[in-house]
């Protein structure tokens, strides 16, 4: 069964409603790579569910193997994620019905 841009746009949404917003101490932590994976997934699926979007506009997968140094985490920070996730919502509003009159 095929997703709709208005699934993975709902589904992105919550994931960054429920990442809070680091202070200014806190903007360097690691996202586990758990949650880099559960990124790429939502990647693929949102390009799935628009396919006609030109690949150059895509943010890039994230690496999801731990670095040697801290085991469990990726290499991206919490406020990247949140721009990342910010960039998918961005190309998907393009597929969303957000006020119910239609896409245009």
């Amino acid at each position: 069964m095929a997703v709709t841009a208005e699934q993975i746009h709902t589904q992105i949404k919550s994931a960054i409603d429920a990442i809070p917003k680091p202070s200014a101490k806190e903007s360097d932590i690691m996202v586990t790579v758990h949650m880099a994976k559960d990124f790429n997934r939502l990647l693929g699926l949102a390009k799935e569910a628009m396919p006609d979007v030109d690949e150059r506009r895509w943010p890039d997968a994230l690496r999801d193997a731990a670095p040697p140094a801290d085991p469990g985490r990726s290499n991206v920070t919490f406020m990247e994620l949140r721009t990342l996730y910010g960039q998918l919502l961005g190309i998907l509003s393009e597929g969303v019905d957000v006020l119910g009159f239609g896409i245009m």
